[in-house]
């Protein structure tokens, strides 16, 4: 407590021998946060008794050591008892209202105006902008709050959400989200159904998928009620996206397709690059390569039209997708690297985490079992980090598909299980069913059959629920690994027959490296033991099969 008398005692002193002007600047600096600019000083600070004085008095404080230059920074600053005893000062007069109120103002200005440069040639810059106010920002969210200045509220948020997804803020925009629709007793507007669509959409990103469902249709409910178009669009394709995360692509790409009518009568070119990359999204998930690549590609072309980074890095990461699923491993690679560049720049971290994986698949699927395992990681690490629970599951999956690869049992099992759970906690069909798969994998590997079985058959029908067209054959795949395997020559050739005629369909998609090298061993197993008039006559039979009739087939055969 001495201590604490002293420092006051001399906070005071130098106070009492500061001009009146450079009293009254001192107050008014302390409703910043985390430092400003002279701008900011200028803009907030000034009024009849500070007109044109500002600069002038802001370097006599520097110069007294009451604040500090960052040269480099370009930005203004204070030490925290500084400014507290400064906000102290301001609070015994009327006018920490008027000031909070106009650094209010002024941030809302600067994050809607940063906020619609975002996407374009200067993504980095803007978004260091809009980082190094952060405390500012929050201070006026804060802010907002204590005087129920709700609508002021509600844009600052929504005007910070791309930043907040961007750099895997999901937590602090959920917090911040919420504490300002709490006090909320106005009605829903479009600046509330803006909100509450942005804060559906982070619920999403952490798994919890009946809240985010529950809003993101309030927000469509509200802006259909007031005819807001490009509002109903944005609903439509955040509605799209939980349909896709969840393994509904039918319903997704209707949804999509609903957004799409809507932005080509608005002209909105921006929207409708979103809208065909997430279209492409949902075609590639079902192996239809060609329309989606054509989809990706339309969508680049609009977005390197108008310089948003973004959308740019976005669309290669999917177009390195395609590429690695069609065993163009050297261009995949480089889509994908150019895409992580882009990432890395901007400080998507979501983004980043999602182009690592990627990279890892494409690692995995030459092979290359150290570098995915790496990748793998830091993808991980990255999703733990902005609990991006999607992806969390889809990492902990593909570094158990390597562990499988390497006869880790164990480890593979674990990490399963791990993806598993999550995938069940979000509701994603097809991550659920890559996680039953890969623990038959397991299963088989340890030649408990039956198991096996039960696994790949539960897999196929999720898939099959999701439409996911692609991954229900790798369980087919194996199933007709495991007849071989057990001596079902016949059943073995039948399935791969079908196996055949579905991967020539998908745009003659390219099996990983591990798997060509089963599907070669065992058609020469098969072709060992049964004549080249019985293995033509078997593999045709499972040419012409449904898929109905292949997991019946699955079922009745004798393992």
């Amino acid at each position: 407590m001495p201590r604490q008398q002293t420092l006051k005692a001399l906070i005071d002193w130098s106070f009492d021998l500061l001009s009146e002007n450079e009293k009254n600047l001192w107050k008014r600096l302390s409703v910043f946060s985390g430092g400003w600019t002279f701008d900011a000083a200028e803009e907030i600070c000034r009024d009849d008794k500070i007109d044109n004085e500002v600069m002038d008095i802001l370097s006599s404080l520097t110069e007294k050591s009451i604040i500090n230059y960052n040269e480099e920074k370009e930005r203004f600053g204070m030490l925290q008892t500084i400014r507290q005893y400064g906000e102290d000062k301001i609070r015994e007069t009327n006018e920490y209202n008027k000031f909070s109120d106009k650094h209010l103002k002024f941030y809302l200005d600067l994050t809607v105006s940063l906020n619609k440069k975002i996407r374009g040639i200067k993504t980095e810059s803007f978004l260091k902008s809009l980082e190094n106010e952060i405390g500012n920002v929050e201070r006026s969210l804060k802010w907002s709050i204590e005087s129920h200045d709700i609508e002021n509220g509600l844009r600052l948020t929504a005007a910070m959400a791309t930043f907040w997804q961007i750099r895997g803020y999901t937590s602090e925009a959920i917090y911040w989200i919420e504490a300002v629709l709490h006090n909320n007793t106005e009605s829903k507007n479009s600046s509330y159904s803006n909100v509450i669509c942005y804060l559906g959409n982070f619920a999403r990103l952490k798994g919890n998928v009946d809240k985010a469902r529950k809003l993101i249709e309030e927000s469509l409910q509200i802006r259909k009620e007031i005819g807001d178009k490009a509002g109903i669009s944005n609903s439509l394709i955040r509605l799209g996206v939980l349909e896709y995360d969840q393994g509904r692509y039918e319903q997704s790409a209707d949804l999509y397709e609903q957004g799409l009518i809507i932005l080509r009568e608005l002209g909105d070119k921006s929207g409708i690059a979103v809208i065909l990359n997430n279209l492409g999204n949902v075609y590639s998930n079902q192996g239809d390569y060609s329309r989606a690549y054509d989809l990706y590609e339309e969508s680049l072309s609009t977005r390197r039209e108008s310089g948003d980074k973004l959308g740019i890095a976005i669309c290669l990461n999917n177009l390195g997708i395609i590429n690695y699923e069609q065993g163009e491993y050297k261009k995949a690679t480089k889509l994908l690297q150019e895409s992580l560049q882009l990432r890395q720049q901007m400080g998507s971290k979501d983004g980043t985490a999602i182009t690592l994986l990627n990279l890892g698949n494409v690692a995995y699927n030459q092979g290359e079992y150290g570098n995915a395992i790496k990748l793998f990681n830091e993808s991980l690490n990255i999703s733990n980090e902005i609990g991006n629970k999607g992806c969390i599951s889809d990492s902990l999956y593909n570094l158990g598909k390597v562990f499988l690869e390497q006869k880790d049992f164990e480890q593979a099992s674990k990490l399963f299980l791990e993806s598993l759970e999550i995938s069940r906690e979000i509701k994603a069909k097809s991550q659920i069913a890559s996680s039953l798969y890969g623990l038959g994998r397991i299963a088989f590997g340890k030649n408990e059959y039956e198991e096996a079985v039960k696994y790949y058959l539960e897999s196929i029908a999720l898939y099959n629920e999701a439409g996911n067209k692609k991954d229900i054959l790798l369980s087919i795949f194996r199933s007709g690994e495991m007849y071989v395997r057990k001596g079902n020559h016949e059943a073995g050739a039948i399935l791969f027959g079908f196996i055949s005629r579905k991967y020539f369909e998908l745009s003659k998609i390219k099996f990983p490296l591990a798997y060509q090298v089963v599907f070669d061993d065992s058609i020469s197993e098969i072709k060992s033991k049964l004549n080249s008039e019985e293995f033509l006559r078997y593999f045709e039979e499972g040419k012409k099969l449904t898929l109905e009739e292949v997991c019946q087939l699955i079922v009745d055969s004798n393992l």
